[in-house]
Formats: structure tokens, C-alpha cells, sequence
């Protein structure tokens, strides 16, 4: 995408007008998208409409549509959680502006690709119109790995989770997994056109994952109206595909600042800015049931195998986001670029890449060594303030894919894997003593927090036997393997101390000299 800027002057947003299609044509054209947002038809459904698919996903689809005139690829947007930010995109006409941030001076530009923002549970019904169309041929989602309520050790749904049970029931879906099978089984009764469902989340192996999440649901969910279900069941194995696919790109939480500039470089008010970093992955895998967006045009990237381009993401990239993030966080910082200022941190970043670097195939000719120090200069950047707490969200649900499957696989070849434990004791410091360097609280933000909290108020020791007790994060194997255990105690009794970076250092001399 184009760094496109523009100097609007000064902007009081006292009583300014909202961004709209009416106030879309007096924006300089740099602003705009290259075409008219009316002129689009909705063709694919995304569940999850949060910042990160309406810098990454919506973005790339503007693009493919500008450089294509394919304009049959307008999105209606979905939110499981909450209403408020369909609501909000409602009133500008689904327009928002995007912020890229990065060492030239920031570019805006107005996203037009979302027709319709819906908060699911409540407006069911259109999103069940929406499945069935024939004229959509796409789902995307990107609603985080806790929002497939799933055990990331057996596989298995979650039953004992009331959203799924309730769903199971016939109600109008609440839950992602939920609304994916029940809008299949509208689009089987209506259409039965072929379908393909796009996870942008990380997990791992996700298509074939989602898959089989959705056969799990439709196996037990309740059918009415003489549905066949093992008709429906083969239709889904037939007609609808689970492609893989990764995507990488840097989007904080955007807040009363991010706000305040979108304004001044549009001069119209827009309550729901994104802001994100240059850099833009996607790649896909070509394994689609029925048309797409040519993302190919802009910069999508079709491969056979996605599977090593995960592996070099999760543990090159999101692994040391996580260790940055609670390192970071102990430490008192409140961002991960002021948080790779510290030389113990950022040398902690260096040494997990490098450890799980050494197990990595290079997909596509990537040259690792570059990989990483491009990790780091993007994590360094100070235009984006991304918070070490955003960052440090749902550990219970982000340790076993970016971390401990790499962490298994240095077991098996007999490595202690001292970074990637690092990465892990500093995640259990963090919940279960749950203080920084300057005595402020650090919250625990995780779908398990109620479990995760039992650690507190114990000894270094008992709470990581505690926390090592939850199979669904830490399975059986790595609570038995005796040596490892040990050497996270002994992290996790040096970070216990305050202040937390003397125990890092201390950890980093320790092992500088074995």
C-alpha cells in the first residue's frame, strides 16, 4: 500500500462531521479508494470484525479490487462479542481510515471494502441470508484462538462450554463455531453453492482444525425440517474448503489518540480508526472451493505448502512477541518497543529466535538470519504503541501454539530449550506473582483467568506445579519430564525477584557461562 499523507491543517473536532460516504468525495483523492464504495456487492462474509481484519484482510481486498475492478468483493462484517463496533461503523457508512505507521511520516487512507457491520447474536438472521446467497462464496474469520472455545491439546470442541451447549440447541448461534455450522446448514437448504472458509487466526494447521471443529458441532447440533444430516455432512466434506493460511501484520489497540489524529489528517471525525505498521503478510494457501478476490495483485502470496511459513512465524515472530511481552511487562514497561530498549530483554528476544531458528526449514528461499532481524526492527518501532498487556492476552491459549509445540520438539533431540522455558516461567511469574518492577498490579486477561489465579499468594515452586497441573495448556508430557520441570523452577525462582530484570540478568550471566 501506498504511504499516502496529507497536511490537513489543524482540526478541532468540536462538533466536526462524521466520515461518510457524502463526506468520502471531499477528502483528497489520495484519501480515497479508487472506487465508488456503492458500486461494491457484498460477496464474503467475515466473522470477527476487529482492528486486525480491518488492517490486514479488508485492506488487501480493497487493493485486489482497485488493481482488478473486480467490485463483487464488499465484506459484511460480523461481531461475536459485542455491538459496538458494528454500531459505530453503521453510523460512518462502514468507512474507516487506516494509519500506517512506520520511520516516514505516518500515511491515511479512507478502507471502504465493509458494505454491512452486524452484531451476530442479534442480527442473525441477515447473516443466515448472507450464507445462503449465491453471491457470496467466502467466509473469513479472525476472532483470536479463544474465540474457537476448542482444547488446542485433544482438538475436541469444549462441551462443557454454555455458548456451544445453548447452540447446540437451535438458538441463534452466539459462538463462532456455531454460526460457521448453522449458516453451512442455510447455505446447504438454499443454495448448497460451494463455500470457502478462510482462518486468518494462528493455530496450527488451522483450516483442517476449523474443519474439523465444524463436523464435530454438526455431528451433535440439533436439525430440524427433515434436514439430512449426513447429506448435509458430506455436502461440507465436498463443497466447502478450509484452506490454510497466515498472515502477519502489527495492529495495537487504537485509542483516544490514534482517534484524535485520524481526524486531523482527514478532517472528519472517525471513532474507529485502525493503526498498523508497514509490513503486510499474507499467505495462502490455493486450495478454494469457489472465486475469490485476486489478493494476488496485492501481495497475497499462493504457496502449496503453508505449513513452514506458519512454523517460521509462530516461533520466530509470535513466540518472542510473547517473552518480549511478559519480560517486558514485569519490568514495568508499557510498550515492547520501550521494552527492546533494555539489553537483557532484547538479548532474551535474540536467543529464543536463534533456538528455534536451528529446528526451521527456510519456506520460499526466506533467509532466516534477515527474518529475525527484521522481527526486531519491527517490534522496535516507536510510532506504534503497542502494549505489552495487549500483547501478554490469553497466555493459557497463545503458550502451546507459539511456544510449547517448539519447546516438545527441542525435548525430543535431548535440548533444554533454555530460551523457549524463559518464554514460559516468565508467563507463570507474570500470573501467579502478578506485580512489575514498580509495585503496579498486572492484570490477567485470559478465558482461563479464574484457574490461572489459584497460583497466587504461592511460593515460586508450588506455583509453577500449580500451573503446570492444567493439561489443557501443558498437556502430560512436559509436567513428567523431570529435568525440564527443574530448569523451569529455576527460572522461575529468579524472576520472582524484585526488581525482575536483576533476575533476568542474572539468568543471562548464568547461562552465558555454562
Amino acid at each position: 500500500m501506498a504511504d499516502i499523507t496529507c497536511a490537513l491543517g489543524a482540526w478541532d473536532g468540536t462538533n466536526a462531521a462524521r466520515l461518510s460516504l457524502s463526506a468520502l468525495c471531499r477528502l483528497p483523492r489520495a484519501l480515497q479508494p479508487a472506487f465508488d464504495p456503492r458500486e461494491l456487492s457484498v460477496g464474503s462474509i467475515h466473522l470477527g470484525v476487529g482492528a486486525f481484519h480491518r488492517a490486514h484482510q479488508a485492506v488487501l481486498t480493497q487493493e485486489a479490487m482497485e488493481a482488478s475492478g473486480a467490485l463483487a468483493w464488499g465484506v459484511l462484517a460480523a461481531s461475536e462479542r459485542t455491538p459496538a463496533i458494528p454500531r459505530l461503523l453503521e453510523a460512518q457508512d462502514c468507512l474507516y481510515s487506516l494509519g500506517v505507521k512506520g520511520k516516514a511520516l505516518p500515511g491515511w487512507r479512507v478502507v471502504a471494502t465493509i458494505r454491512e457491520a452486524v452484531f451476530a447474536p442479534e442480527q442473525w438472521p441477515r447473516l443466515e441470508v448472507a450464507f445462503g446467497s449465491p453471491d457470496v462464496s467466502l467466509v473469513t474469520l479472525t476472532v483470536s484462538e479463544k474465540g474457537y472455545r476448542y482444547d488446542p491439546v485433544s482438538r475436541e470442541l469444549n462441551w462443557e462450554d454454555e455458548e456451544l451447549a445453548a447452540d447446540l440447541l437451535g438458538r441463534p448461534p452466539k459462538s463462532v463455531v456455531g454460526q460457521l455450522a448453522r449458516g453451512l446448514e442455510a447455505r446447504f437448504r438454499a443454495c448448497a453453492a460451494p463455500m470457502t472458509v478462510l482462518c486468518c487466526d494462528n493455530l496450527v494447521d488451522a483450516g483442517r482444525l476449523l474443519e474439523g471443529l465444524v463436523v464435530q458441532f454438526i455431528d451433535r447440533m440439533s436439525v430440524e425440517g427433515g434436514l439430512d444430516r449426513s447429506a448435509f455432512r458430506n455436502w461440507v466434506s465436498e463443497s466447502v474448503s478450509f484452506p490454510l493460511s497466515v498472515v502477519d501484520r502489527i495492529v495495537p489497540a487504537a485509542g483516544e489518540a490514534e482517534r484524535i489524529e485520524a481526524g486531523q489528517r482527514l478532517g472528519f471525525s472517525d471513532l474507529v480508526p485502525v493503526v498498523t505498521e508497514p509490513y503486510c503478510q499474507w499467505v495462502l494457501e490455493g486450495r478454494f472451493a469457489a472465486p475469490r478476490p485476486a489478493w494476488q495483485l496485492a501481495g497475497a502470496l499462493f504457496v502449496n505448502d503453508v505449513a513452514p511459513y506458519q512454523r517460521v512465524k509462530l516461533r520466530l515472530l509470535n513466540a518472542t512477541h510473547s517473552l518480549i511481552a511478559y519480560l517486558g511487562a514485569l519490568s514495568g514497561h508499557e510498550t515492547i518497543a520501550a521494552a527492546l530498549e533494555d539489553e537483557a530483554i532484547r538479548a532474551a528476544a535474540e536467543h529464543i529466535m536463534r533456538e528455534f531458528a536451528s529446528r526451521l526449514e527456510s519456506p520460499g528461499g526466506l533467509d532466516l538470519a534477515t527474518y529475525q532481524r527484521s522481527v526486531l526492527e519491527r517490534f522496535a518501532n516507536r510510532h506504534l504503541s503497542h502494549r505489552t498487556l495487549q500483547v501478554a492476552m490469553d497466555g493459557s491459549q497463545k503458550l502451546p501454539l507459539r511456544v510449547l509445540e517448539g519447546l516438545r520438539e527441542a525435548r525430543r533431540d535431548g535440548d533444554m530449550a533454555f530460551f523457549a522455558t524463559l518464554a514460559v516461567a516468565s508467563w507463570i511469574v507474570f500470573v501467579a506473582q502478578g506485580e512489575d518492577d514498580v509495585g503496579r498490579s498486572l492484570p490477567v486477561d485470559d478465558p482461563l483467568a479464574e484457574w490461572l489465579l489459584r497460583a497466587r499468594g504461592l511460593a515460586p515452586a508450588a506455583a509453577t506445579r500449580e500451573l503446570l497441573q492444567m493439561g489443557q495448556i501443558f498437556g502430560s508430557d512436559l509436567p513428567e519430564d523431570s529435568a525440564w520441570v527443574r530448569l523451569l523452577e529455576h527460572q522461575v525462582k529468579h524472576l520472582w525477584r524484585l526488581p525482575h530484570r536483576e533476575g533476568l540478568r542474572s539468568l543471562l550471566r548464568g547461562q552465558a557461562d555454562a
